[in-house]
């Protein structure tokens, strides 16, 4: 019973803790935004697609190791929950994009930079980090949204990954991102 009791307060812990933004793996703590929201397209009086760019932003929470977001990987799917255009829906792409810990120390490692072990340690929220523009929309998802009468449930699902300032690869948790009639 002693035992029970005990695995339960440690786990209770650990979620408090997590839900306060204290990052007990030592990995990257990422939010990630993206300019107006949605992904968006504009559709020109000839009946052309004009994909428009989006400007991504990145912030490490407090307590997140530096990082560099190296790539995306985007899931399209229709509101009910279907492949959009035929199975060709997965669009990927490469980024460079560093991101600063939520870590500040006295004296950083030249390598890895601070991490919750160095001395002195203290967790702080950082800048927001954003990207020049992308085109993140494929010409043919935005086709087949226009296509099938501009609904408002089709979505993106986008994970980013990249590495870690220790060396060690991550992979975020999925962002959904709306797609938006014309814009």
């Amino acid at each position: 019973m002693k035992h029970s009791v005990f695995s339960l307060s440690v786990l209770v812990l650990i979620a408090l803790l997590g839900g306060c933004g204290f990052n007990l793996l030592n990995v990257p703590a990422l939010e990630f935004s993206i300019s107006s929201g949605t992904l968006g397209y504009e559709v020109d009086p000839t009946g052309g697609i004009l994909i428009k760019e989006r400007t991504l932003t990145f912030r490490n929470r407090a307590g997140g190791l530096a990082a560099t977001v190296t790539g995306y990987t985007i899931t399209f799917v229709d509101s009910g929950g279907n492949a959009v255009n035929g199975g060709d829906n997965v669009s990927e792409g490469s980024l460079n994009v560093y991101v600063p810990a939520g870590i500040a120390c006295k004296e950083p490692d030249p390598v890895i930079g601070c991490t919750v072990n160095s001395p002195g340690a203290t967790f702080h929220e950082v800048a927001v980090t954003p990207t020049q523009g992308y085109q993140l929309l494929p010409v043919g998802i935005a086709f087949a949204h226009l296509n099938a009468g501009n609904p408002v449930e089709w979505y993106g699902d986008i994970q980013f990954t990249g590495i870690a300032s220790t060396g060690a690869p991550f992979t975020t948790r999925s962002y959904r991102l709306a797609i938006a009639p014309p814009d």
